[in-house]
């Protein structure tokens, strides 16, 4: 039997989750949050969805991977084509976490301003979060 703190506590991160989405603009967060699935000319796409981003649960670590030359503007789609779970999307010191529910996208761009290397994960727990844990953005000085 699952406790009612653990039900509890899923459904407060959930509705959290999905207020930060509605609210990430007027909060000033970056990027932004749409229904469908569309990429840009000049975006890197992650498809999250039953097998992780980008058919991360079959690929070795790190996945996905983007490298960037430190000033380039990086430009990312997210897209949800789960049709049943939420997922979550999050870049280290870049993208703050943002929840995406079936059939949603998130477009970010920000400037790549940091050398290093920035974990990209999913940024709420879900039936196939650890397939989507180990990606990773390398930005070159």
């Amino acid at each position: 039997m699952v406790s009612r703190s653990l039900v509890f506590s899923i459904i407060v991160a959930l509705a959290g989750g999905t207020l930060l989405t509605a609210y990430a603009p007027s909060l000033g967060l970056s990027g932004r949050v749409t229904n469908g699935c569309e990429k840009p000319a000049g975006y890197t796409l992650l498809v999250a969805d039953e097998n992780g981003y980008n058919d991360s649960k079959h690929h070795s670590h790190p996945w996905p991977l983007i490298q960037v030359h430190q000033g380039e503007t990086v430009k990312i789609v997210v897209c949800n084509l789960d049709p049943v779970s939420s997922h979550g999307f999050e870049i280290n010191n870049y993208v703050d976490p943002v929840q995406l529910t079936a059939g949603q996208s998130f477009a970010t761009t920000f400037v790549a301003d940091r050398p290093g290397n920035y974990s990209m994960y999913c940024s709420i727990w879900c039936p196939v979060h650890k397939y989507m844990l180990y990606g990773l953005l390398v930005v070159r000085a």
